[in-house]
């Protein structure tokens, strides 16, 4: 039996997106298979915040009480507080130490320990992130601490080659760990729940779907221009009343992508949600005749994979670790060209046999993805190291 910490930090959130969402899923279907091992959830918060229960005999919750607003500096700048000190002087001893992101704690030299990252978006495209989180990476100082950890976990192969490349850490000492699929996500044929997802949000009868973060990563200010391209090239669309639906939550930098909205043509045929629960998901994917990713960097990107098991063709960026996911199961296009989004969105609304070519072979993409399998391959890493 080994005593096995683990940093939740990325699932405290009261809105979960990507690593958060990952992080909960993997966590649950771990705790589900292992009921031998001892699980320590830690977390830190000066605050009192609510935090998931996980009701297993063999799962121990742990806060840590420090400021985080201080304690990324605390950590930087004195090397302290160990971590594991604090952790082990409530427990007692722990085997193994695994943290899901990257963060700004510090551990004792002997502690054995996992780090996951997703992405290395914030080494790549720096100004995809906001000064506050450009000054948190600085602390976590990823590219000095690497070296570290015993061992790292990616989410895609591309993520992978960009650590080996960009970090010069071991190709041989980093797994892969792909994101699985919430069974949740796949076609509904309850029409009377469609029908009431589908008058709570005020959906249209006919709109393309897209899901994200509102923020400059995600490509949304090109979406909203094709779109409204879209609309003036091709008058059936229009006599259709088709919409573009947004949905996620408002990150940073959206107030240029709501001005870009205010000012095209079409800007009554596009429609924001704002933060969507992840229970209503599976019925707007069901309902959309078409998603659409085009972001410029993904360390995995679930949305689309999600679509997939939902039946709805998908339109995605031909970058990172999307063609990954997707595969030959949806359009793949460069989110620089507006024309190639533009174009693909057109040619799934039109063409019938692509439409369902696509929809076929995404339900087959998405059934390899999974939870399980993925946790399972975590608690034999657990095993070995």
């Amino acid at each position: 039996m080994m005593r096995i910490a683990i940093d939740i930090s990325a699932i405290t959130a009261p809105y979960l997106s990507g690593i958060g969402e990952y992080t909960l899923n993997l966590l649950e279907n771990l705790l589900q298979i292992d009921r031998e091992n001892q699980y320590i959830l830690f977390y830190n918060s000066f605050k009192q915040i609510k935090v998931r229960k996980f009701d297993y005999e063999n799962v121990k919750l742990i806060k840590l009480g420090y400021p985080n607003k201080i304690l990324p500096l605390i950590s930087y700048l004195f090397n302290y507080p160990k971590i594991d000190k604090l952790i082990e002087t409530k427990v007692g001893q722990i085997d193994l130490y695994f943290l899901p992101r990257p963060n700004c704690f510090v551990f004792s030299k002997s502690v054995k320990k996992i780090l996951l990252i997703h992405d290395l978006a914030f080494k790549i495209f720096p100004r995809f992130f906001t000064l506050k989180q450009r000054l948190f990476l600085l602390t976590v100082n990823l590219e000095k601490n690497i070296n570290k950890y015993d061992w790292l976990i990616v989410i895609s192969e591309n993520t992978k080659r960009d650590i080996v490349e960009f970090l010069k850490y071991p190709a041989d000492k980093i797994s892969i760990l792909y994101a699985g699929l919430n069974k949740i996500f796949r076609v509904i044929d309850d029409q009377k729940k469609l029908r009431e997802i589908k008058n709570k949000y005020h959906l249209p009868e006919h709109f393309v779907f897209s899901l994200s973060n509102l923020e400059p990563r995600k490509n949304l200010m090109s979406l909203v221009l094709a779109f409204d391209q879209l609309l003036e090239e091709n008058l059936d669309f229009k006599k259709q009343n088709l919409k573009l639906v947004i949905a996620g939550a408002s990150a940073w930098s959206y107030q240029n992508l709501f001005k870009i909205h205010q000012q095209i043509k079409n800007s009554d045929s596009i429609i924001f949600l704002g933060y969507l629960p992840s229970e209503d998901r599976p019925f707007l994917y069901n309902l959309a005749s078409a998603f659409v990713y085009p972001s410029f960097y993904e360390g995995f990107g679930l949305p689309p994979l999600e679509a997939m098991a939902c039946a709805c063709p998908v339109v995605a960026s031909n970058n990172s670790s999307l063609p990954e996911v997707v595969g030959e199961a949806g359009l793949m296009i460069d989110p620089y060209n507006l024309n190639e989004l533009k174009e693909a969105v057109r040619q799934i609304l039109t063409d019938r046999h692509l439409k369902n070519s696509l929809i076929q072979k995404g339900l087959s993409r998405a059934s390899k993805f999974d939870w399980r399998t993925s946790a399972s391959q975590l608690l034999e890493l657990f095993r070995k190291i």
